[in-house]
């Protein structure tokens, strides 16, 4: 091996050891964007049926995906420049929001499953994103921010559940406003709450036949009973005036039993 050749692979090795912290932020990224490829991948055999919506949330993301390798390349060569990290986890905040996205329109009568648990999945991707927010903040006070990437299945696993906390709270209609003499319990998988002067539900977003069910459970439970006492009521003054001489077979077969109501089966 002549001396020439020999100074040219020494030059090759010292380059290729200048480039360290480009194959860190290649490993990070394909790491960062494998993840978001697996979940997506498990959110989509989830998936029944497609909406507008849900097909119009790709095009963002997408396109964040496609421009990952720029930031990337930028933060290869400058790895601590806090305008290059930023650069970087914005664009991982903004794929990881577009998923939550995903995620959410998915739990409105999307999946196949459980819709709860498409919610807890998307809470996690929450805490991913506000993550990334996080390191973006503090790229400019702290050089080696980007160490707050490698742990964010960390943020997943405890930001998740504390964002469903949140969440059911903000959901729940038994809070300290409601009366002390309203009763809770739930019907239809909705919580509904009974006080002397009104019944408030609050559901997430029904499909329409289950909505009809609730609708119909509602009728029969406060209406109906309503309606049958003040026909019997009506009845009643209308037989002591003279007008009206019925049996007491009762409207449509149902028969009034106190408070409560029967129907004969004819």
């Amino acid at each position: 091996m002549s001396t020439a050749e020999a100074s040219t692979i020494a030059a090759l090795g010292r380059f290729l050891v200048d480039q360290r912290s480009s194959y860190l932020a290649f490993g990070l990224a394909f790491v960062l964007l494998w993840s978001v490829w697996r979940r997506h991948h498990q959110l989509m055999d989830q998936i029944r049926v497609l909406s507008r919506t849900f097909a119009s949330w790709h095009a963002p993301f997408l396109l964040l995906v496609a421009f990952l390798p720029f930031p990337t390349a930028v933060i290869g060569s400058a790895l601590t420049n806090p305008m290059a990290q930023t650069l970087f986890a914005g664009t991982m905040a903004g794929i990881v929001f577009c998923e939550v996205a995903l995620k959410e329109v998915s739990a409105d009568g999307l999946v196949i499953g459980d819709a709860a648990q498409a919610r807890r999945h998307a809470d996690a991707s929450w805490a991913v994103g506000f993550w990334f927010v996080l390191s973006l903040g503090l790229a400019w006070v702290f050089s080696y921010a980007y160490v707050l990437w490698i742990i964010a299945p960390v943020a997943a696993g405890y930001g998740g559940p504390l964002i469903s906390r949140l969440r059911a709270r903000r959901n729940d209609p038994h809070d300290e406003e409601t009366s002390p003499n309203g009763s809770y319990s739930e019907h239809a998988g909705c919580p509904i709450l009974r006080t002397p002067r009104t019944v408030r539900i609050q559901c997430a977003p029904l499909s329409g036949r289950r909505r009809a069910h609730v609708l119909l459970s509602m009728l029969q439970a406060h209406i109906f009973p309503v309606a049958m006492r003040l026909r019997s009521v009506l009845k009643s003054a209308l037989t002591a005036s003279g007008v009206f001489s019925g049996g007491n077979r009762g409207l449509m077969g149902w028969r009034s039993r106190g408070r409560s109501w029967e129907r004969r089966v004819l």
